[in-house]
């Protein structure tokens, strides 16, 4: 049988890809404005971007911190401007094609609104519509045109057509249109767009909700005006809380300080669940864009957590790293497993001038397993990213959480000889049961195999595997894998 070799996977540190900004706030909408660094999102928060660039009542959103990436450059305006990018000498080329008429439900008008007004106005849309200017309420200025179009107010779904539903817009009353027609609702942490424009007016960018209305059921709220990844006319469907009273289902936990509401007050949004340090975060599930599921920002979880993707989670998942600086953000004397945590410098990943300049890092290996706490699931922990090095040679390490269920492990000779094959664990290192670790096979593949120090420090091959004949075969001095003949 084949030798394990000592797994030598490069952590992937991924920038954000929910990168939010500032925008303008008023009384129309209770979508957030965003005002720093999110949490990273990353691939973990399924990679794509989230970006609701509409109109926001004037709540503000705090995200995760995620790593750095460029802020939207959205200015945080105080009001509407008189006529925003309609008038600001961009042409309404192709906005929106041939097969979406302007002045009709969901395409291109011309808004005339002012910075006093509190509704929205027909303009030139269709009789019973309002014109809603996106790209005014979002404070933009990355757009290559106007984003604004037509709205069906409604009070029931009769008032809609064929096929069409009436759900909350996010506009508040005043807007004089709180509920609109939609062609169909998603559901939590899934894009909404309440346009049917066919372009996107944000530079390499896609639309996701291109030719559809799509609003959000259940209690969940379109939230534009935020995001600076996406157009400003769509947004991804959240709840907004005070505490875990709020919310239920699918989304138990209210992770606080997302956002800031008019007053100055912080709100919450209804997430799958509480993900501190070292926890698994983000969704495998394409259809969700990964907000619900984004690192604890509550007052006794590690500042500065991002939700960075790693080897060792699925895709579209990641682990919860806190970004740090020893000036402005230190990190905490210890961190999982009660190790104590430095601020490892990644120069390559935090370019000059960031307010992060590398990430907390603790002395941990795999040889043997050090991470000894128990872990959010109470399955144990384990070192993730062990070995694993920046182009400046900084080592990089976490306690990490492990999860189930519990892979099957490899077993091994005196000589560090395959006995038996395990389970494959490449795909999610967190499943390697207590104390073992994934290592790499040498063809790909990875192994949960039992690490051990060559050199008889404890704990010792008999107390890791319970077996009095075990000893630990010599990987490559002082690692070695627990062995038994």
């Amino acid at each position: 049988m084949g030798r394990v070799e000592r797994n030598t996977l490069i952590i992937i540190l991924t920038a954000s890809a929910l990168a939010l900004g500032g925008c303008s706030g008023d009384r129309r909408s209770n979508a957030p404005r965003g005002v720093k660094k999110p949490d990273s999102g990353i691939a973990a928060d399924t990679g794509v971007s989230v970006d609701s660039g509409a109109e926001d009542s004037g709540v503000t959103e705090l995200p995760d911190t995620g790593l750095p990436g460029p802020d939207s450059g959205m200015s945080a305006d105080a009001g509407l401007p008189d006529s925003g990018m309609a008038d600001s000498g961009v042409t309404d080329s192709g906005v929106p094609p041939g097969p979406c008429p302007a002045g009709t439900e969901g395409c291109a008008c011309a808004s005339t609104i002012g910075p006093n007004d509190t509704a929205f106005l027909q303009d030139d849309c269709q009789s019973s519509l309002l014109c809603v200017p996106w790209d005014v309420l979002s404070g933009r200025t990355d757009l290559t045109g106007p984003v604004q179009s037509c709205v069906r107010p409604c009070s029931v779904n009769s008032d809609c057509g064929v096929g069409q539903v009436c759900g909350d817009s996010g506009f508040d009353a005043a807007s004089g249109a709180p509920r609109i027609c939609m062609d169909r609702q998603a559901q939590f942490d899934e894009f909404c767009g309440l346009s049917r424009s066919l372009v996107s007016r944000v530079p390499n960018v896609s639309l996701n909700t291109a030719g559809s209305i799509v609003g959000c059921g259940g209690t969940s709220t379109c939230v534009t005006g935020v995001f600076s990844d996406i157009s400003p006319d769509e947004g991804v469907c959240l709840s907004f809380c005070q505490s875990n009273a709020d919310c239920g289902g699918a989304t138990p936990y209210c992770n606080p300080g997302m956002f800031i509401d008019a007053n100055g007050q912080p709100m919450g949004v209804c997430s799958t669940g509480k993900y501190g340090q070292g926890q698994v975060c983000g969704t495998a599930d394409l259809n969700k864009v990964g907000v619900a599921s984004r690192c604890d920002s509550a007052a006794d979880a590690h500042p500065n957590l991002s939700c960075i993707g790693t080897p060792d989670v699925p895709s579209g998942k990641g682990v919860c790293i806190a970004l740090c600086n020893n000036t402005t953000d230190p990190c905490r004397s210890t961190g999982p497993s009660g190790l104590v945590q430095t601020c490892t410098a990644f120069p390559e990943i935090f370019p000059v001038g960031s307010d992060f300049t590398g990430l907390c890092s603790v002395a941990c290996d795999n040889f043997p397993d050090k991470c000894t706490g128990t872990g959010g699931q109470g399955a144990g922990q384990y070192c993730s990213g062990a070995f694993q090095f920046s182009q400046t040679g900084n080592a990089f390490s976490l306690c990490a959480d492990r999860y189930g269920p519990s892979w099957t492990l490899s077993t091994f000779d005196s000589t560090a000889q395959l006995v038996s094959v395990g389970d494959n664990c490449v795909s999610d290192a967190t499943r390697c049961p207590e104390p073992s670790a994934c290592l790499g096979d040498g063809a790909g593949g990875g192994l949960c195999a039992i690490g051990c120090d060559t050199t008889g420090a404890a704990p010792t091959c008999a107390q890791l595997t319970g077996s009095g004949t075990a000893v630990c075969a010599t990987l490559s001095a002082p690692a070695g894998l627990c062995g038994d003949n």
